[in-house]
């Protein structure tokens, strides 16, 4: 117990990390969806009025993306550990793993999974878009941060649908950067349930550990007993096997206990006896002539 529980807090302790690149992936994935969101409606919206209402969302929607993706790229500020709660343990990806490193900078492989993905189908050599794909999560970050905010400078004829900015942070921050968040999100999901899994384990195994010990103290407590109260049984049977047969055991186990219990009280005893007396007294033989009252005394026994 004395080792398990510092170890499991140790452990319990380096879940920090983890968990907080679970949230901050979180929250990037839901910046990245906002973003994405107010572009599409700047680019659709109808009217100078509504267009620049949307324009002003869209870039707060940048600056909180391009903030948390900082946090997350290189790590918070001393000011930003004091001020955020889930900033306390956050670690820049970058310095995490391997696994984060490869999906952030050096990735060359299409992403796109069928579950996730609206669009499954990875771009081919020579498209477009393939070139952009293949750059890991940062470059994809940088360039959704730029579209966003080139959206926001340019001039209203050119904010429309038909925007080619529009168009690639709708098909690759929709399908190939989302998906690489949520790997890494994923990624530190089994790390922090890897850990809670070996804590969890540690107290099964202290907890089965300390049922065995306290069987075996109840039994080594309670044998030397057992073993007593056997051999106690074993002589006292002895002895009531050398009394005669024609014996009255019950009338003889009373009477010692009486007398027991007398030798407990002195005022018993006195009464004990003078009753021993009047019953030797009473067995005397009588007279011919008044043996008729002896048995008047005498309680009748039934058949």
């Amino acid at each position: 117990m004395l080792v398990i529980y510092p170890l499991s807090y140790v452990t319990l302790d380096g879940m920090g990390a983890p968990l907080s690149h679970l949230i901050i992936s979180s929250l990037v994935m839901v910046r990245l969806q906002r973003l994405l969101f107010y572009m599409h409606e700047a680019c659709s919206a109808v009217g100078s009025s509504n267009k620049a209402a949307a324009v002003a969302e869209l870039r707060q929607s940048a600056e909180d993306l391009a903030q948390e993706w900082d946090v997350a790229e290189f790590g918070p500020t001393e000011a930003q550990r004091a001020s955020v709660s889930y900033y306390l343990h956050a670690h820049a990806f970058s310095h995490s793993n391997s696994h984060d490193q490869l999906f952030l900078y050096r990735n060359q492989d299409c992403i796109r999974t069928q579950d996730l993905s609206l669009n499954p189908d990875c771009y081919s050599a020579g498209a477009e878009y393939y070139a952009s794909t293949r750059q890991g999560a940062a470059s994809m970050i940088a360039r959704a941060l730029n579209e966003a905010h080139s959206v926001v400078y340019d001039s209203a004829a050119w904010v429309n649908l038909t925007s080619p900015r529009l168009d690639w942070t709708w098909r690759i921050s929709l399908n190939d950067l989302y998906t690489a968040l949520h790997e890494i999100s994923t990624e530190a999901t089994q790390l922090a349930k890897q850990t809670l899994v070996t804590v969890v384990a540690a107290n099964i195994a202290l907890l089965v550990l300390c049922i065995v010990l306290i069987g075996y103290f109840v039994f080594f407590m309670v044998q030397p007993y057992q073993n007593r109260a056997r051999k106690e049984n074993v002589r006292i049977a002895e002895l009531l096997s050398q009394l005669p047969t024609d014996l009255e055991v019950e009338s003889l186990v009373v009477s010692a206990l009486a007398i027991g219990n007398n030798e407990k009280d002195p005022n018993k005893q006195e009464s004990t006896v003078d009753k021993a007396q009047d019953a030797d007294e009473a067995d005397e033989p009588l007279p011919s002539g008044f043996a008729n009252l002896k048995d008047l005394d005498r309680p009748k026994r039934s058949a």
